[in-house]
């Protein structure tokens, strides 16, 4: 989805950094859902789903845990784009 909207990314670099990341270690959106905050879902999957969409490009696994952080957070309905 980045290189459709213009961005250069290495997809080798990026794997490598998350992969030294601590196993421990928990994202903003996680803590948020733990303490019962709304998670900004809109603002870290929207764009992805958004983008997406104008390239008609597939995006399960965004989509996958959009729907789960939504059953997580006890969402009602979906704030998918």
């Amino acid at each position: 989805m980045a290189v459709a909207e213009g961005a250069k990314i290495d997809a080798d670099a990026v794997i490598a950094s998350v992969m030294k990341m601590p196993g421990n270690m928990r994202s903003s959106m996680q803590k948020d859902v733990e303490v019962g905050n709304a998670p900004e879902l809109d603002a870290i999957a929207g764009p992805i789903l958004r983008g997406a969409a104008r390239h008609s490009i597939e995006v399960p696994a965004t989509k996958k845990l959009q729907a789960a952080v939504e059953r997580k957070a006890g969402y009602a309905e979906s704030l998918r784009a």
